[in-house]
């Protein structure tokens, strides 16, 4: 059952989700006696319609519920529309649970009964509407493709429409596999040149011959076999982008060639007398250390200044770890629907192991990971006999351990925005977080927080 009264009015929007109606209807007549819009759904089934027909602000959601539980509907909600604050509410809490739950992306768990007044402070300073502190740990611009919680990849995620907005080249850098090609396409697709062809080229699949002929056409008769005029790679992508992916793999040839038409913006074939002007937007990737390269003597300074005007280091997803099962949630759907499968998840022991694997092979390896698992699965929740083989023997880390780390991991970010916005006075920023500063002052302390 589901009421959408006044839904949509100016009012903060809470939604509760909890089988039990008459909790439902009292919580609903105390938000409401509170100045809140209040709407409630017993059938967690209906909750991503709802979200699709209204606009939430925040979702109380209760653990135990039929059909599917409080934790599958997180997961749900979450690669739905990250922006949305969740408070897991509930009479069964332990220690597994909460970890799980904040892992997903949960703002708070917290334990039936609550003190309504409580409620209310926890959901204020949430919704907050100047708190510059919890709105930059909201996640994603709902728009994106791109699914996160970190704080880096968050910083580069709400930088790229400014990025966009501009023709500066861009350069990312990052180990293979944490979504180098990823942030290129949103940076296209968000550019004046989105209607323009979007030209990609992988540097290291091509020996040096080819590769400049691939990026600069070549005229009939250039070289043998040339049997005809080939226009390049610029050609092609003139008043659109291009994407150079493990450019890092360059000759130094192919680098002063690529320099001379970053300078001039004029592409000259192979063969060919006359140059020819060209208007391309440049976005380059690489998991090569380009400053040890420039040391060595194998990649020239002053393309490295022309490529990265803006400077993109993707984190490794063993450093996003709250991003893990977000990610994996994301695959496991994408993989049902691709495969015809029904399964609804992983159970707790496959969780435990994707937040202890450390990802050498980052997202393509999480992906290539859970789409195995989607194939030989044969319940409706994923187990360790489905993983492939090398991840069966993976030691994993005790709960507690994750639950300390995910709760040190959420008060450092807190203190270090705080910080920053109040521009290091300590006074302010234990202000901003509610706190006197003797407990700022410990909290920096234990979680090795520089003045």
């Amino acid at each position: 059952m589901t009421d959408r009264t006044n839904i949509n009015n100016l009012k903060q929007r809470v939604l509760i989700v909890d089988d039990e109606l008459e909790y439902c209807l009292s919580m609903k007549d105390l938000f409401e006696e509170s100045g809140f819009s209040c709407s409630h759904s017993t059938d967690p089934d209906m909750v991503l319609d709802l979200l699709k027909s209204c606009e939430i602000d925040i979702i109380l959601l209760d653990l135990k519920m039929p059909r599917m539980s409080g934790i599958d509907l997180l997961k749900k909600i979450r690669v739905y529309n990250s922006r949305i604050p969740v408070i897991i509410v509930s009479g069964h809490i332990d220690i597994e649970t909460t970890v799980q739950a904040m892992q997903i992306g949960a703002m708070n768990v917290l334990k039936k009964p609550v003190r309504f007044s409580s409620m209310l402070e926890e959901i204020s300073c949430i919704l907050k509407p100047h708190s510059e502190v919890s709105d930059t740990l909201l996640p994603l611009v709902s728009d994106s493709p791109i699914i996160c919680s970190h704080k880096g990849m968050l910083d580069i995620i709400y930088s790229l429409k400014k990025v966009a907005e501009t023709n500066a080249p861009v350069l990312i850098t990052g180990e293979s596999g944490t979504g180098k090609e990823l942030i290129a396409d949103e940076i296209h697709r968000l550019s004046q040149r989105s209607d323009k062809k979007f030209v990609k080229l992988n540097c290291a699949s091509l020996p040096e011959s080819l590769l400049e002929s691939e990026l600069f056409g070549h005229k009939k008769g250039a070289f043998t076999g040339a049997d005809k005029d080939r226009p390049g790679r610029f050609n092609t992508a003139h008043k659109g982008s291009m994407f150079l992916d493990e450019m890092g793999d360059m000759s130094l040839m192919i680098q002063a060639k690529l320099l001379r038409v970053l300078q001039d913006s004029q592409v000259t074939a192979l063969g060919a007398d006359e140059p020819k002007s060209v208007d391309v937007r440049i976005i380059t990737a690489t998991n090569k250390n380009l400053q040890q390269m420039m040391s060595d003597g194998t990649f020239r300074e002053d393309l490295y200044y022309r490529l990265s005007v803006v400077h993109f280091e993707l984190p490794p997803l063993r450093e996003r770890k709250g991003d893990i099962l977000l990610l994996a949630e994301a695959f496991r759907e994408q993989a049902c629907r691709e495969y015809g499968r029904q399964i609804r998840g992983f159970d707790s022991e496959v969780e435990n192991l994707l937040l202890s694997h450390l990802w050498p092979g980052n997202i393509r390896e999480l992906k290539n990971c859970v789409q195995r698992s989607v194939i030989f699965c044969e319940n409706d929740l994923i187990s360790i006999e489905d993983l492939p083989a090398q991840y069966k023997d993976i030691p994993s880390r005790g709960w507690s351990d994750e639950y300390e780390r995910a709760i040190d991991n959420i008060n450092k970010e807190l203190i270090e925005e705080a910080l920053r916005k109040s521009q290091g006075k300590k006074t302010m920023a234990a202000e901003l977080l509610n706190m006197d500063r003797k407990t700022l002052y410990n909290k920096m302390k234990k979680l090795n927080i520089r003045d």
